[in-house]
């Protein structure tokens, strides 16, 4: 392989759409990381403030918090190419994540 040949490959793939079409997902998945992690700070938030007053855990909030992380671990899994599937708000909540 030529130096030629070489440069002409690596250009190619500024041209690909599904590179450029990922690189716009990766960009609202990014938005939708960000979002999460403030949703993550406020449902920690308001389960100590629960925990606080109540002396229980919300179990609603148990339940989403839960969902909350396995959106993460899709995210992550998206973001650094480890999944093709992209995740919410493209497909359905996370729902019940793998089992711990």
């Amino acid at each position: 392989m030529t130096d030629e040949t070489a440069a002409l490959g690596y250009r190619s793939h500024w041209k690909e759409r599904e590179t450029w079409k990922r690189g716009l997902f990766m960009l609202l998945f990014g938005l939708v990381f960000w979002i999460a992690e403030f949703l993550l700070v406020m449902a920690a938030v308001f389960q100590f403030g629960f925990v606080l007053f109540s002396g229980r855990t919300n179990e609603r909030l148990l339940a989403f918090s839960d969902d909350l992380s396995y959106l993460f671990y899709q995210l992550v899994r998206y973001l650094t190419f480890k999944s093709d599937e992209k995740p919410f708000p493209l497909s359905d909540w996370p729902g019940a994540g793998p089992e711990d």
